[in-house]
């Protein structure tokens, strides 16, 4: 076990659907179970903060953006998992339809924004489903990972920036991060994250994983599926570029 990264807390921002509870349950091993901070959704994280209980621990991971690393660390090290956009949005989509809607005994405009879309996964096909988030929520759901990269996920946030207006500032995150790894290569970028902090090099258990989609989609929803999502497959060319650099040995 470990008791910190270079004296400082590890922030895991598990970015939903690129395979982040894998390697949760990894680098939980990492830990005492006591440094570990017990939340993993936005508002479990809120709830310890409005108690005073947030900061102390030596671990934190979860689905929260970057403005809760920057709460409890003025320099924060952060790692986190990109995914290709478009394969990223259908495994939402299918994962929400294969489960109830959570979160039914907690309130607020996130939780709210989640159930709306797990039930219209079940309401709806992929395509519709795609529409639906579209007209409701706007780009920012296709382009989540830019978006939790720079505003976060506080829904009160006053920074009102269109996702195509946070793509600099997100490209300047991942050169700030301690680590980015990639879902398509995940056993290559769990070894990569390994040697990067000194950890001895297994694999590690694949879990809450589905197999690759076989949908086809028309050529006109997955132009219109691209372009929805093309900031965030900016973000992720670029880290994707950044990586490669790094090792190019590396087949991403």
């Amino acid at each position: 076990m470990i008791a910190n990264v270079a004296g400082k807390p590890l922030f895991f921002m598990h970015i939903p659907r690129t395979g982040g509870i894998s390697l949760m349950q990894y680098l939980d091993q990492k830990f005492p179970p006591t440094a570990i901070c017990p939340a993993h959704e936005m508002f479990e994280f809120e709830q310890l903060k409005q108690q005073d209980k947030l900061a102390g621990y030596s671990f934190y991971r979860g689905h929260y953006g970057i403005d809760l690393p920057r709460l409890v660390d003025p320099s924060p090290s952060v790692i986190t998992f990109l995914r290709r956009p478009i394969a990223r949005v259908f495994s939402t989509w299918r994962h929400l339809r294969s489960h109830a809607v959570p979160f039914q005994h907690e309130s607020g405009r996130l939780v709210r924004r989640i159930q709306d879309m797990a039930v219209a996964a079940h309401s709806f096909d992929f395509e519709a489903f795609c529409q639906f988030a579209m007209e409701h929520h706007g780009p920012w759901f296709f382009n989540s990972m830019t978006v939790l990269c720079t505003q976060g996920r506080n829904p009160a946030s006053t920074d009102t920036r269109e996702p195509h207006e946070l793509l600099e500032d997100a490209k300047r995150l991942t050169d700030e991060l301690s680590f980015v790894g990639f879902t398509e290569t995940f056993d290559q970028s769990v070894a990569r994250l390994q040697r990067r902090f000194g950890w001895l090099p297994e694999t590690i258990a694949h879990a809450n994983a589905a197999p690759p989609s076989e949908q086809p989609l028309s050529g006109k929803f997955h132009s219109w599926l691209a372009d929805a999502t093309a900031v965030d497959d900016q973000l992720y060319e670029y880290a994707l570029k950044k990586f490669r650099g790094h090792n190019s040995s590396a087949n991403p």
